[in-house]
């Protein structure tokens, strides 16, 4: 796919404080998903799986094998266990993230080029937040 390899810096939040009041986002993970100095990167694996790496001021901070199709475990950035799934569409990377509560959380990270967007929404809730990246 045309986006493995690039690094993606968060450029623009779109939404982010509305939408994550409305989820009860907890503070040390709303610091987080705010935070403007992280770089994300997407590496393809040999087995067909992807690598989703974040950076924060040069350090790894976040590592996750994606596998497609296949539902794995997941652990939020506030600590609580959620079961994840993805989905490769094109140049759509697809993810549905379902919280211990049962409530479902999309992220649809879409790749234009030397764009990424990532926009994130709640089943039953109209507001969506949109993160915007660009390619450094």
């Amino acid at each position: 796919m045309s986006f493995y390899g690039k690094k993606y810096k968060k450029t623009r939040l779109e939404n982010s404080e509305e939408f994550m009041e409305l989820l009860k986002v907890p503070e040390p993970t709303r610091q987080m998903l705010r935070n403007m100095d992280t770089i994300s990167t997407f590496q393809k694996n040999d087995d067909g799986s992807i690598q989703y790496i974040v950076f924060k001021a040069g350090a790894e901070a976040f590592n996750q094998k994606i596998t497609p199709g296949v539902d794995a475990d997941f652990k939020t950035p506030d600590g609580s266990n959620a079961k994840v799934h993805f989905e490769l569409k094109g140049d759509t990377l697809e993810s549905v993230i379902t919280l211990s509560n049962g409530h479902k959380l999309h992220l649809d990270r879409i790749f234009e080029g030397n764009t990424m967007k990532q926009i994130a929404w709640k089943e039953g809730l109209d507001l969506k937040s949109i993160t915007y990246y660009e390619v450094v």
